[in-house]
């Protein structure tokens, strides 16, 4: 995975730290995540073509990414809390969500797009166009009177958030599976 650093500086260093850290734990949760769901499928497809060795490499490869992503979710859910701490002695208040702020932000945005410096810092992250799009349709897609709640206590919710099942439960489930198929197989 490439390094990620963040393409723009607050002035607080501490807080640059943690901003860039809960980003780059974040999306390496997502890419193990992916990897997870692209091992699975492709056991999924192993199975139905009643392909024992190839099921079982990407048997090992879905509980290895699985592993990484569990990791990576830990880390972020500790690099989520260490932003929250940074951002209260930052001086940062709790303020509640305000639905009309969203609404405003969707009119903004939907026409007049989103502004240079905020276009910069998302390439500057890595971000296709095709991603930005995909942001910018997340944004506009989401019903502003759905929200509830304050910015620091949805970064709790956030962080408890992610987490993953046990690979060793996983595990017994798809052995379980593997010798139905091969019972099936027998009979």
């Amino acid at each position: 995975m490439p390094a990620i650093t963040s393409p723009v500086s607050t002035g607080n260093s501490s807080l640059d730290s943690a901003l860039t850290n809960s980003f780059v734990d974040s999306s390496k949760a997502a890419v193990y995540l992916e990897a997870t769901n692209t091992a699975y499928n492709r056991y999924c497809s192993a199975t139905a073509a009643s392909d024992g060795i190839s099921a079982g490499l990407q048997l090992e490869g879905l509980l290895y990414y699985m592993n990484l992503y569990g990791q990576a979710a830990a880390n972020s859910s500790v690099d989520m809390a260490t932003l929250k701490t940074v951002l209260v002695a930052s001086g940062m208040s709790d303020t509640a969500y305000d639905p009309a702020f969203l609404a405003h932000l969707q009119s903004i945005i939907s026409t007049q797009g989103l502004d240079t410096d905020t276009l910069n810092m998302l390439t500057g992250l890595g971000l296709t166009q095709d991603d930005i799009n995909r942001v910018i349709q997340g944004i506009l897609s989401q019903d502003p009177n759905a929200f509830a709640g304050s910015e620091l206590g949805s970064m709790d919710t956030t962080s408890s958030a992610l987490t993953v099942p046990e690979p060793e439960s996983i595990l017994l489930l798809e052995v379980g599976l593997l010798g139905l198929l091969r019972l099936r197989k027998v009979h």
